[in-house]
């Protein structure tokens, strides 16, 4: 992947290079969701901490944050067409499909948001 197209691109994922190795390395993607009165965001991403390597999920509402640890082999990655995926959950430009299930967290959350005219802030 060039720098030029990361540069008109910033939401590809950057870190491909790092999966194999053990330097630290820190990523994620912002996606937020508003309505008049309640918001609901989620931040998908990876850490890597030495030999330490997890994926992530961490869900933002109007009242609580939740954060879920995945492993990281359960992180997958397309540049072309853009998503993310961490197990069931898919994040791309046009739409989210969530299906989480953290029983230590009595958190559940299943759906799909659809995106039309979406503003995008780099």
């Amino acid at each position: 992947m060039s720098k030029l197209s990361l540069i008109k691109n910033p939401e590809l994922f950057q870190g491909n290079k790092y999966l194999n190795q053990n330097k630290k390395y820190f990523e994620g993607w912002y996606f937020k969701n508003t309505g008049s009165n309640n918001g609901i965001s989620f931040i998908p991403g990876i850490n890597i901490d030495g030999t330490n390597k997890k994926a992530f999920i961490q869900v933002i509402t109007n009242n609580s944050s939740y954060f879920i640890d995945y492993d990281i082999n359960d992180f997958s990655f397309s540049n072309n067409p853009f998503y993310i995926k961490i197990q069931n959950n898919i994040f791309s430009k046009e739409n989210i499909h969530i299906d989480i299930m953290d029983e230590k967290q009595n958190l559940k959350i299943n759906g799909n948001i659809k995106y039309s005219n979406s503003k995008y802030t780099f």
